[in-house]
């Protein structure tokens, strides 16, 4: 397997805390697994603030959130 990405939007934080809440279906064997990290857009720094190890049910999509720690008036990407 090749890993895959997926960016969201520009997320313009309105305080210091948020949540990003998203829905996965980890396909294929237990070795793969699914991270979520949140980026800094000024710095590029990024931090990973979900994971999941092992394959889940087939054709299930699974429901998960993750909290964020922002900078007020900082921009990021998920």
């Amino acid at each position: 397997h090749q890993p895959s990405q997926f960016h969201s939007q520009i997320l313009h934080a309105l305080s210091k805390e948020g949540c990003v809440q998203f829905q996965y279906n980890i396909a294929g064997s237990d070795n793969d697994g699914l991270n979520v990290y949140v980026e800094d857009y000024w710095s590029g720094n990024q931090s990973c603030i979900w994971h999941k190890n092992g394959s889940t049910v087939p054709n299930r999509w699974m429901t998960a959130e993750a909290p964020l720690k922002l900078e007020r008036d900082g921009k990021y990407l998920v």
